[in-house]
């Protein structure tokens, strides 16, 4: 008795679970829009990571210019005045 129950159960949720045919029309089988929507999102990514990538590359240049810049020392009276590098 419970497996006939168990099987009229299944076989309605399944019958309820079926896409209706109004449903498959309005659903697009073209899977272009949905294609150039994912190029364009990894397209972003890759742009983003590049300008990420390129802007720490430049603060690390810049950080490393600070450093390779000449650093003059001012002797003087009450001690040495050191210039060149920013603090």
């Amino acid at each position: 008795m419970h497996h006939i129950l168990l099987m009229f159960l299944l076989g309605a949720c399944s019958a309820l679970a079926r896409p209706s045919k109004d449903v498959e029309m309005l659903v697009s089988s073209d899977y272009g829009p949905l294609d150039d929507a994912l190029q364009d999102n990894e397209n972003l990514e890759q742009e983003l990571l590049r300008r990420f990538y390129n802007g720490a590359r430049l603060r690390l240049h810049r950080k490393m210019d600070t450093f390779s810049m000449p650093i003059k020392r001012i002797p003087r009276i009450g001690g040495t005045i050191v210039m060149g590098r920013k603090k």
